[in-house]
């Protein structure tokens, strides 16, 4: 095309003249994408917590219980982060084995 029109004019194509904004508009499609997945990591995480604490709230008589016949506080913790770990929702990630492991150690 620049053979063509001769050594007067100069050719650009439409990416070049609008370079700044696409770089705009790259950098913010990353941004949306950043800040989607840690909203969905976010969501996620008090999921989990929502459960774990639902649990304790439903396990409240048996946590009384176990209280009263001379259980520690971090015996009833250990024993509700067993449970967590083992439950079938966190069962398919692999931390949660090691994480169960390390907890029966102690």
């Amino acid at each position: 095309m620049e053979k063509a029109a001769g050594p007067r004019y100069t050719t650009t194509t439409w990416m070049e003249r609008n370079r700044q904004l696409l770089n705009a508009l790259r950098m913010e499609r990353s941004a949306v994408t950043i800040i989607t997945h840690r909203l969905i990591e976010l969501v996620a995480a008090l999921n989990i917590l929502i459960v774990l604490v639902m649990m304790v709230m439903e396990k409240y008589r048996d946590i009384a219980i176990l209280m009263s016949m001379g259980a520690r506080r971090p015996q009833i913790r250990r024993s509700s982060c067993c449970k967590a770990c083992s439950s079938e929702s966190l069962q398919r990630h692999r931390p949660s084995r090691w994480l169960h492991a390390l907890l029966l150690r102690r």
